[in-house]
């Protein structure tokens, strides 16, 4: 997909009043994948990532009068993106919908002992590995390792994570999370947040640094948990 923006999708001082509620998505009506970009578009690795590559490209305002668009660069950013963040194409962090995004998560890590590469990589939260035999047929293999898959993924669910659905009482929760965001870029106090979290879902200890840990956690990568597989974590 091409990435083409315009100088009216920009807009500095985008951040809602977090002390008003109504400024958040409705809990009634907002989609998992808004979420996600919600919690997306305050994380300050692509907001600077997206000032330094996106910007590397004119508006498209410009690009259309000067002819200097390049589609292989836009195609490159797109990727870049893509492969940080799990968002194609990456919208400016000011944009209020999510129309037109694709969120995605390919990640395939693959080494083989014949062609010298061996595997040095650490498992994150969520992450399962396993090995094939070059020497074995693949079929079996690939069979035997898609029940291995479902099994890890439905105990992983059953253990950590529950289905958010429409859930409203969840949705809250996050809502309040992205206040938290904005509150701590605004330089509130956490005396003045704690009124957010008062009787928060799954914070039974109402404590502000406990509840922006979590809203940073879905912020810097567990956004991709709602926005692909609709599950999030329970605690």
């Amino acid at each position: 997909m091409i990435l083409e923006f315009s100088v009216k999708d920009i807009r500095e001082n985008w951040r809602p009043d977090w002390k008003d509620d109504n400024q958040y998505p409705d809990t009634s009506k907002t989609s998992a994948q808004r979420w996600a970009w919600e919690f997306l578009r305050r994380n300050p690795n692509y907001q600077q990532d997206w000032d330094r590559y996106v910007g590397i490209l004119k508006p498209i305002d410009e690009r259309l009068k000067d002819g200097s668009y390049k589609k292989e660069t836009s195609d490159n950013i797109n990727r870049l993106f893509s492969d940080a963040y799990g968002v194609s194409p990456p919208p400016h962090p000011s944009r209020d919908n999510c129309e037109g995004i694709r969120f995605e998560r390919s990640k395939l890590v693959a080494a083989s002992a014949h062609t010298g590469r061996n595997v040095n990589y650490k498992l994150s939260d969520g992450e399962l590995l396993l090995s094939f035999d070059l020497y074995l047929p693949i079929g079996p293999q690939i069979e035997k390792a898609r029940r291995a898959l479902e099994l890890h993924s439905k105990d992983f669910q059953e253990i950590h994570y529950i289905k958010t659905g429409t859930n409203p009482r969840k949705q809250q929760a996050w809502k309040r999370y992205l206040r938290l965001l904005d509150a701590e870029s605004d330089g509130a106090k956490q005396s003045e947040m704690q009124s957010l979290i008062h009787n928060m879902v799954n914070n039974p200890t109402n404590s502000v640094s406990e509840s922006l840990k979590r809203a940073k956690a879905i912020r810097d990568g567990d956004y991709l948990r709602i926005a692909l597989a609709d599950y999030v974590t329970s605690k």
